[in-house]
């Protein structure tokens, strides 16, 4: 940075005399490469999972003298973030850092769910902006000369070099995050290094002498031969400490090692020749085989050992009668995972690029001779590599930068042994795009780690998963999968709560859904106590069985109607089911007994009754008894009777009515249902949800029944008489009983099916302005609500858009008279971005009037921090349902609290949604300005111009509405022969609801029964798979 006005600033912080040479240490941060948790020879920093073809003495024995760090952590999955990080000493989204990734957010094609945001700087590099204060920046401020080493990869394109960020010296550093080539090479007789690396380094490029090579090879082998970039930088670095010991210095050593290209070309002969005789006598038995990278990771560990040696055997001029190793800190880490593949990280479960363990742990060792307390001890203190920024600031006697945000903590109170807490509650990670190739799969995600557990929320899915690191430290077992415990869900509650409180906090840039340009949801807040959710209605039931994990053959309605007793063993099916996750599997010996006398629970005298479940027989043969309640002398069966379905209502040995239909011999799912209402002496049996027998000579009650009831089987002795077991074999699903006659209609809700005849509404455009030509159909309030070009910046499209501020009468937007009246519901779709809104009091609101504007309803509202962060774009839809009148009109409001504070609406399309019969050219807006003619025109316009927008978006279904109450509509817009199968998510990512539908144009999801939230929907009919976020109001 060259901003000279800063750099005074911070030099005021604090000043530097001569007496500060002599209490400051020399600080020495090395970092490696690209090199895995388990690609060390010590088991200090990965516990206790050495490699055992990698060779790293000289770590090994830092490891030992030192204070290991197994639970350490870097910043980001791969090069550039980490750092970022370091030289920030911030989260990445900060805006002085913006760095989440290599090359973008948007690694994974042009047709992922998402689109990440955009990072770097202006001109797209990966690299922290002039504006951040570096580590370099601040340490100078406390005497030191400060030198970089080596990869950079953070700086370079934009007045942004190390030597513009705070370096005195730079040596090789710049934009390239690989070196090229690892070797010098001779043009026109002068030696240089690859053009990817500094031309500082190139003094050192003169090839190998031979006292050089018998101190690295122990030989003359690499006598006169081309000089490797990891030794060339050991030279630079004595070099330099040779010519600054007198005062303190901060050495920033960043190897290139041991990232790619790696082979035979780009490793030392002498050891490259070691490792191919290790691999032939003494292979790896953990996955270890890339010589060449065994090669260049033991040339590296030599350089550190010089580096090392220099420190121990060189005399402080500050500190007469000792060695600069006693007043030297060594701090070394590495900067992400193993790059070839998980076996580098083993048994972490990930690599680089990857937010799993493997892409994020970091091998991290601190070292001195005289600095240190505890050495030679292994310390479990989760620590993140951006924690050196203040480290080595409080252990320079410096200040940290005023009003600049750093989010590492320092660690030097806890290596030097004054206190051994780091007073860090949790630590974060968030990467809000893409990194997807043949070995890595990273989606965006935010993640926190607290104590011993880490939760990732997964934006795609809206799903969380959940890992106890201590007991699972290869996060194999998603502790929230399933139906996890009030003691895990306490745990993801806690957790939950403070990623999307740090996530607000901190303004993190979130993804946009690439169909709608929607900005995703933040992560909602596990709750501890969810509740049981199926699209089994209606929900007044007497009980309901629908298998689910954590349920089981319990009763998951609020009767708590579980068996008594089961003779044989239930099984589940978690791939073949109806509802809910999984269903239940008969094995033709199992059935379960659910009531018994005095009861009440099927044993009580009722006048109705209806039993429904699903089944899929495995065979229609003899028979199957699915439900019984009763006895020979009263009660109700519904059983299979070889290929038929029957049912019987019995009164007394001498009344009862019966039905026998042929059932489907298809081995597929199937609905079924009896229905006995004894008011009206009606008994229905049902399939798929329509009628196959009905009758009107049903008894008018059936009275106490001391048998036992059930499922699966005959429990004694049944109301046709039968006394064997009759077990049932096949599978079940959702089976549900009630203390009343179902209607036809409920009949189908029961099964979760969909409408035959669904009443439907058609949207349309109604309007759309993007406020380029004017104000549309829109007019301000007054001095509060401005439309102009000053205020581009803020456009979604184009260069107008609508500011409102403060909150008075005049920071309206209102519409003219809208005759909406043949409009079921309304939506209206926006693009808004908030300014200065920087308290909870400040937020925004829709209305409607439907008086001509005399009063006005507020339907949404947008707050800061629950709904939006400043300084970022949203796109939001809004759901109005009717009726409307004929003089309707829309109001967006601000609620803020000065002329200071700015909520900018753009491109706002109101969408109205009318039944077939209704006329689309009745809409008439009134005002003195457009004729009916003209907004008909407008109108017809725009519908044509949505209806364009949506196929090229969607090319096979339209999902509405969204926000949604009662119901979701999918409406096929293409032919296709395939099913078209439903999934319902909840938060969780748990599936609540699954049906498979065959040749349906428009399909009917019942949704009553889902609590408001946060759901996600996923389509599917053959490969082509759809995903969309939904809301329930």
């Amino acid at each position: 940075m060259k901003t000279t006005t800063k750099f005074l600033v911070l030099l005021l912080c604090i000043g530097v005399s001569s007496s500060i040479y002599s209490q400051s240490p020399n600080i020495v941060v090395i970092i490696a490469d690209d090199m895995g948790w388990s690609q060390v020879s010590t088991g200090a920093t990965n516990l206790n999972n050495p490699s055992d073809f990698y060779e790293t003495p000289t770590l090994e024995t830092l490891a030992t003298q030192g204070i290991a760090f197994p639970q350490a952590y870097v910043n980001g999955a791969n090069c550039a973030p980490t750092r970022a990080a370091i030289l920030s000493g911030q989260y990445a989204s900060r805006p002085d850092n913006n760095v989440f990734a290599v090359n973008g957010l948007n690694r994974g094609g042009s047709s992922t769910l998402l689109v990440g945001p955009s990072q770097g700087i202006s001109n797209g590099e990966d690299e922290i902006p002039a504006s951040a204060i570096t580590i370099a920046e601040t340490i100078k401020t406390s005497g030191y000369t400060t030198a970089h080493f080596g990869k950079y990869h953070s700086g370079g394109s934009m007045s942004n070099s190390p030597t513009d960020q705070g370096f005195d010296f730079n040596y090789g550093g710049g934009s390239p995050g690989s070196p090229g080539s690892y070797f010098a090479s001779q043009s026109g007789g002068v030696w240089t290094f690859h053009s990817k690396i500094g031309p500082e380094l190139d003094p050192y490029a003169a090839p190998y002498t031979l006292s050089e090579s018998m101190a690295l090879a122990g030989d003359s082998s690499l006598d006169g031969t081309a000089k490797h970039v990891t030794d060339a930088m050991a030279d630079a670095a004595i070099d330099f400490m040779n010519a600054n010991n007198t005062s303190p210095f901060f050495m920033h050593f960043s190897n290139y090692a041991i990232h790619g290209p790696w082979g035979q070309a780009n490793a030392r002969p002498d050891l490259y020749a070691k490792y191919v005789a290790k691999n032939n006598t003494n292979p790896s038995q953990m996955g270890h085989t890339n010589i060449a990278q065994a090669a260049i990771a033991e040339g590296m560990d030599q350089t550190i050992s010089r580096l090392v040696d220099y420190l121990k055997t060189t005399a402080d001029p500050r500190n007469p009668g000792h060695m600069l190793s006693a007043n030297t800190l060594v701090y070394f880490i590495s900067d992400n995972g193993g790059a070839i593949g998980t076996d580098d990280n083993g048994p972490l479960r990930g690599m680089k690029g990857e937010h799993y363990e493997g892409g994020v742990r970091s091998v991290t060792i601190a070292w001195s001779e005289g600095l240190l307390a505890n050495t030679g001890t292994i310390n479990n203190t989760p620590i993140v590599a951006f924690d050196l920024y203040p480290t080595v600031v409080e252990a320079a006697g410096g200040t940290l930068p005023t009003g600049y945000d750093i989010d590492g903590v320092s660690q030097w109170a806890m290596l030097t042994g004054t206190n051994p807490n780091l007073n860090r509650d949790a630590i974060y990670w968030h990467f809000p795009g893409y990194l997807i190739d043949s070995k890595r799969d990273q989606r965006p995600v935010s993640i926190i780690r607290k104590g011993d557990y880490k939760l990732i929320h997964n934006y795609e899915t809206a799903s969380y998963e959940m890992y106890n690191l201590i007991t699972d430290i290869g996060e194999a077992t998603n502790l929230l999968s399933g139906s996890p415990d009030n003691a895990t869900l306490t745990i993801a509650n806690d957790l939950s709560t403070d990623l999307r409180n740090y996530l607000i906090n901190i303004s993190a840039p979130l993804p946009t859904f690439r169909s709608s340009g929607l900005t995703v949801p933040l992560p909602e807040i596990i709750q501890i106590n969810p509740s049981v959710v199926s699209c089994v209605e209606p929900d007044t039931y007497l009980a309901l069985w629908n298998f689910d994990v954590g349920i089981d053959a319990n009763d998951a309605s609020a009767s708590n109607n579980d068996p008594l007793s089961t003779i044989g063993a239930l099984t589940y099916d978690t791939v073949d089911f109806k509802e809910g996750d999984r269903s239940a599997v008969f094995d033709g010996a199992t059935k379960i007994q659910y009531s018994q006398n005095p009861g009440p629970f099927l044993i009580a005298s009722m006048s109705q009754r209806s039993v429904a479940m699903w089944i899929k027989p495995t065979a229609l043969s003899g028979i199957q008894n699915l439900f019984e309640e009763g006895g020979g002398i009263s009660g109700v069966v519904l059983r299979l009777n070889g290929t038929n379905l029957e049912s019987i209502v019995r009164n007394s040995a001498t009344v009862s009515d019966s039905h026998s239909v042929a059932f489907p011999n298809d081995g597929d799912w199937h609905h079924v249902a009896v229905v006995y209402n004894g008011g009206s002496t009606s008994h229905s049996l049902y399939i798929d949800g329509v009628s196959a027998a009905s009758s009107s000579a049903a008894p008018s009650s059936v009275p106490t029944h001391i048998g036992s009831g059930g499922i699966g089987g005959v429990q004694k002795k049944d109301s046709y008489g039968e006394t064997a077991n009759n077990f049932y074999t096949g599978k079940m699903d959702a089976a549900v009983v009630y203390d009343f006659a179902l209607s036809a209609a409920q009949v189908i809700t029961s099964g979760c099916l969909p409408d035959p005849n669904p009443s439907e509404c058609t949207y349309a455009v109604i309007n759309s302005e993007d406020f380029e030509s004017g104000w549309g159909v829109w007019s301000g309030g007054g001095s509060d609500a401005r439309r102009s070009s000053s205020d581009a910046a803020y456009a979604n499209s184009g260069t107008y858009c609508i500011r409102l501020r403060d909150n008075t009468s005049t920071s309206v937007m209102t519409t003219f008279n809208f005759d909406m009246t043949s409009y079921e519901e309304l939506t209206i779709d926006f693009s808004y971005y908030c300014r200065s809104m920087d308290n909870n009091n400040e937020d925004f609101w829709l209305q409607i009037s439907t008086d001509g504007g005399a009063n006005f309803t507020t339907v949404e509202e947008w707050n800061q921090s629950d709904e939006f962060v400043n300084n970022q774009r949203y796109n939001d839809q809004v759901v109005i349902p009717g009726p409307f009148t004929a003089t309707t009109q829309i109001r967006f409001r601000a609620d803020a609290s000065g002329n200071s504070d700015w909520v900018y609406i753009d491109d706002v399309v109101i969408n109205g949604c009318s039944t077939p019969n209704a006329s689309m050219t009745s809409t008439t807006m009134v005002n003195d300005v457009n004729t009916e003619a003209e907004v008909q025109s407008e109108t017809q316009a725009d519908e044509q111009a949505l209806e364009e927008e949506m196929i090229s978006k969607e090319d096979m279904f339209s999902i509405y509405p969204n926000p949604f109450g009662n119901q979701i509509y999918i409406t096929s817009k293409q032919s296709s022969d395939q099913n078209t199968e439903v999934e319902i998510f909840n938060n969780l990512g748990q599936s609540i609801f699954l049906k498979s539908y065959t040749n349906q144009e428009r399909i009917k999801v019942p949704t009553q029964d889902l609590s408001t939230g946060q759901y996600f929907i996923k389509i599917s009919v053959g490969d082509t798979i759809i995903q969309k976020r939904l809301i329930k109001m």
